[in-house]
């Protein structure tokens, strides 16, 4: 007997902060970020698709609210690579409130960077987290995805 599978779509902000990080085998210390969404594609319990996208730091998210592409590395077109690094089971929705955490503990790696991931001009990731440790994330480097949040939700 064919069983509908329940795929729920859960988007959680994590507003802007300063993170402790690793990137491979160094640690930064409250590295600035700025407000984020974090989405999550769930089905039976498990995170399918994580995705992250950058907002400026301004009222409700609404469908209109315009999209920024992540603004460091490991997010390619909103979607995270956690490379080896497994995320758990999810046995009530409410875990996602902190699931941003296991992110922001994960190594993180080149993957996906390059300079149009932000409005910096700096190239080099690991220089990018040294100058931003203990910074606040500035609004002005975020680079548009020339996209709504309506307009992200409809294309996935």
């Amino acid at each position: 007997m064919d069983r509908v599978q329940k795929i729920q779509m859960v988007f959680i902000e994590v507003p802007k902060g300063k993170w402790d990080i690793a990137y491979y085998n160094t640690a930064f210390k409250q590295v600035g970020f700025p407000r984020l969404l974090f989405g999550y594609r769930i089905q039976d319990g498990r995170i399918q698709k994580l995705h992250i996208l950058a907002v400026k730091d301004k009222g409700r998210i609404r469908e209109d609210t315009e999209l920024y592409k992540f603004p460091y590395a490991n997010v390619s077109n909103g979607v995270v690579c956690m490379g080896g690094n497994v995320l758990p089971v999810i046995h009530d929705l409410a875990q996602l409130a902190t699931m941003h955490q296991v992110f922001f503990a994960a190594p993180s790696s080149t993957c996906y960077y390059n300079t149009s991931r932000n409005e910096s001009g700096i190239g080099d990731l690991r220089e990018l987290y040294n100058r931003m440790q203990g910074q606040d994330f500035p609004e002005e480097w975020l680079a548009s995805k020339q996209q709504t949040f309506g307009q992200y939700c409809q294309g996935l």
